[in-house]
């Protein structure tokens, strides 16, 4: 993963939901520089941190030591914009899933501001796969334990 788009899960449901915290800082390298005075987060990388919760909202859903799966993004459905986000924003992002299956699940994801102002929100199909890759395995759950470090019972991270 390049863009790490999440600083921290603040929330996980089982099979339900997750929310996540991203601080929005000067010294990203996210920020558009297509016009310097008005730096702001591309849209796409507001998607990309939805995803991301998505994807560890499923993966921590679906997952057992008997069958491990990673979960990509195969569409992108009514995703809508209301207000662009700069340095200084807090993000709160809220996942929900609406179906879950060995091979796919749908999610919805939120994003506001700290001070309940919409900034986005779309819905996500996600594909479930198999990987045989150890080392994906392994960045996976070293990363969902940071993003996770300052929550209490959790289920095992596979």
């Amino acid at each position: 993963m390049q863009n790490i788009m999440i600083d921290r899960i603040i929330h996980y449901s089982v099979g339900a939901s997750a929310s996540a915290i991203k601080n929005i800082t000067l010294c990203g390298n996210a920020l558009s520089e297509d016009y310097q005075e008005f730096q702001v987060i591309p849209s796409s990388l507001l998607l990309e941190s939805a995803a991301q919760l998505g994807s560890f909202l499923v993966e921590m859903s679906y997952n057992s030591p008997e069958d491990i799966r990673r979960a990509t993004v195969n569409q992108i459905d009514n995703a809508k914009f209301f207000r662009s986000v700069e340095p200084g924003d807090q993000l709160h992002l809220l996942a929900e899933i609406k179906e879950l299956s060995k091979e796919s699940a749908k999610i919805k994801v939120r994003v506001v501001t700290a001070e309940s102002s919409i900034v986005a929100e779309t819905n996500f199909t996600l594909t479930l796969s198999s990987i045989i890759d150890e080392q994906i395995h392994t960045q996976k759950r070293k990363l969902y334990r940071i993003w996770t470090r300052q929550l209490g019972d959790l289920p095992p991270i596979l």
